[in-house]
């Protein structure tokens, strides 16, 4: 089932109705800082970029025409805010929030069965794999980051790129054969 909040919420929130802006945060928040962290790959700057998102929202809610749907629209918003954030941001030399916790927001603590050489080789594959999906198409890109990282489904995908299903099942799959390729090219499989 597709997620998408209904336009009596959105027609409120246009109209200054605070609560039913709550309503689209909460509906909506973990959508974008889901999306947010697969592309910057930090934590913080994630929750920054959601904030931004959302303040986005607010000030142009009035202009959503409802011929797509809602959540292509805060899609597109915060492929495109995160987007700007990666043009302007700078190299950090601190170690990114994603290598310090796993996936659920606990501290990471490697195994201390592990040789500190293996928890490196651990963190250099991941990194490869993201360097892999950031050189995809943004077509490919966008398909595998909703996908795999976000946890959508194949009809939550369609209707929040504007795209039919049966796209999304090819994009997803010639994706896969393209990253596959590309890590196949960088030993990663080795």
């Amino acid at each position: 089932m597709c997620d998408n909040i209904p336009d009596s919420v959105i027609k409120r929130a246009a109209s200054g109705d605070s609560g039913a802006m709550n309503e689209i945060i909460t509906f909506y928040q973990k959508l974008v800082y889901n999306i947010a962290c697969s592309m910057l790959r930090d934590g913080n700057d994630a929750l920054d970029a959601s904030q931004e998102v959302f303040i986005k929202i607010y000030r142009h809610i009035g202009e959503f025409r409802f011929d797509s749907s809602f959540s292509t629209w805060v899609y597109r918003i915060t492929r495109n805010t995160v987007t700007d954030i990666c043009r302007q941001k700078t190299r950090r030399t601190e170690t990114p929030l994603e290598d310090t916790m796993t996936d659920d927001g606990e501290c990471r603590i490697p195994d201390p069965s592990m040789a500190v050489d293996e928890i490196a080789e651990a963190d250099e594959r991941k990194r490869m794999l993201y360097r892999a999906i950031d050189s995809l198409s943004e077509n490919h890109r966008n398909v595998i980051v909703l996908y795999h990282f976000c946890g959508r489904s194949y009809e939550d995908i369609a209707a929040i790129l504007g795209i039919g299903i049966g796209t999304v099942k090819s994009r997803l799959n010639r994706a896969k054969a393209e990253l596959k390729k590309i890590l196949t090219e960088r030993n990663f499989f080795a």
